[in-house]
């Protein structure tokens, strides 16, 4: 009986582990992801589209979600928004692509 009990015990802190890593490896991804959808799009915006960065204070303008309520023009020319954006979009590309890659095999 306390051999099956170890038997168990020892799968489940395997199985954390796992579970565990994985969390990380996602978490990871995901902000990897993150870093670089900032970094495209302020090198968009700078370097493309020339838009200065702006004088105005914190507490100047309403906060970035809630300009979609008031003022949704000011809300698409937001970088805050392509950020967001352009991190869905890789997360998707990238679920996508393992996806496949797991469906169709490699020789």
């Amino acid at each position: 009986m306390s051999n099956i009990e170890l038997t168990n015990s020892s799968n489940s802190g395997r199985e954390m582990h796992v579970l565990h890593s994985m969390f990380v490896f996602v978490a990871a991804r995901r902000i990897a992801f993150l870093v670089l959808s900032v970094a495209i799009v302020n090198l968009f915006f700078t370097k493309v589209l020339k838009i200065p960065k702006s004088e105005k204070k914190m507490f100047d303008e309403c906060p970035w979600p809630f300009t979609i309520f008031h003022d949704p023009p000011k809300f698409i020319k937001d970088s805050a928004t392509w950020v967001v954006v352009f991190w869905y979009g890789m997360c998707q590309i990238y679920s996508r692509v393992m996806k496949v890659r797991s469906a169709v095999p490699l020789p």
